[in-house]
Parts: C-alpha cells; structure tokens; sequence
C-alpha cells in the first residue's frame, strides 16, 4: 500500500483542497468588503 492509498491521507488532502478552495474564493470577495470588514476577516487569519 502506497503512501496516497492510505484513507487518513486521502481524508487530510481533501480537507485542504477544500480549505484552499475557499480561501480562494474569499480572496476573490475580498475587495467588495467595507473597511471594517476586511479588518474583521483580516484578523481572523493573523490572530
């Protein structure tokens, strides 16, 4: 059995695919924030 093959391996590469995807799409939304807003999501990424 292959490193990839393994189910726990497969369950973390989807994971962040997914979580790459929708940072992805959030940076994307990101210029139609009012200041505060980008403040506010801005703080949750350096907390």
């Amino acid at each position: 059995m292959g490193f990839f093959d393994s189910e726990i391996v497969q369950k973390e590469a989807q994971s962040l695919f997914t979580d790459y995807q929708n940072l992805v799409q959030l940076g994307s939304e990101f210029g139609k924030f009012d200041r505060e807003g980008k403040k506010c999501t801005s703080s949750k990424w350096n907390p």
